[in-house]
């Protein structure tokens, strides 16, 4: 059983379900700073959004796509004289059109690194990459990680909305909800809101996706939302990732 003490979110477009939350900020499709990718900044507002106390408190992280695509890489692509972004010469010539911070805002672990320098952490620190069942597949580190902290920290953050982004997904997923934000979730052992369990899913009709047309990172956050917005004592959310993996939490008031 893990607790969870506290939940915030900030979400690039409303969602009728969770209006009237005081936790869930709407904040537009933020654009990219020159050291900040998007998914970073939604994260970074909703941390802010929870006013913690970081000293001894543990961070694991669930990182989709940054919102930093291929194309923020086109300018040495197509200055180069073998139209490649490697290869021999790369380094004296061509990387010189690509500003070092585009690279590190490309990397999906921004995401903690960014959380750190901002407010304090200073570890452990954990962080998976774009998957629905990631948040799912944590819980038994969180449940250990708990063992040596007062609290661990899950950030879901995904910036995926954009159009480069929903272009490669297209295939995967037919009519997508074009959502970008983070979702953050403070686990304790003593449950103020709620707790989870983790339940084994051994039937594919055992119960429905959460949300399969969000962004997978963000599936657990919306199921929990959703639940809270409609005071439900428990909900079982069912994670399914593209690979066919499917996980299943209990949540329970």
């Amino acid at each position: 059983m893990i607790g969870v003490r506290a939940v915030s979110a900030a979400f690039s477009h409303p969602l009728e379900a969770f209006e009237g939350l005081p936790s869930v900020q709407v904040t537009g499709m933020l654009k990219e700073k020159r050291t900040v990718a998007p998914c970073a900044a939604y994260a970074e507002k909703a941390v802010a959004a929870l006013q913690l106390e970081p000293e001894g408190m543990a961070l694991a992280c669930v990182s989709g796509p940054t919102g930093i695509t291929a194309s923020h890489f086109d300018k040495a692509w197509r200055q180069s004289e073998h139209g490649q972004l490697t290869g021999e010469g790369f380094g004296r010539s061509r990387s010189k059109h690509i500003h070092p911070f585009t690279l590190v805002r490309s990397l999906q672990n921004q995401v903690p690194a960014v959380l750190s320098m901002t407010f304090g952490f200073t570890g452990p620190c954990l962080n998976a990459l774009a998957s629905a069942t990631a948040p799912a597949l944590l819980m038994p580190c969180i449940d250990r990680l708990l063992d040596r902290c007062p609290a661990v920290l899950l950030v879901m953050a995904s910036a995926g909305g954009r159009e480069e982004n929903r272009a490669r997904l297209a295939h995967l997923v037919p009519e997508p909800l074009h959502l970008e934000g983070a979702v953050c979730l403070v686990f304790t052992r003593q449950p103020q809101l709620g707790y989870f369990e983790a339940v084994a899913v051994t039937e594919p009709d055992e119960g429905p996706a959460s949300f399969p047309q969000a962004p997978p990172v963000l599936r657990l956050g919306l199921a929990l939302l959703e639940s809270l917005a409609l005071r439900e004592t428990q909900r079982l959310i069912v994670l399914n990732d593209f690979a066919g993996y499917r996980k299943a939490l209990h949540w329970r008031t």
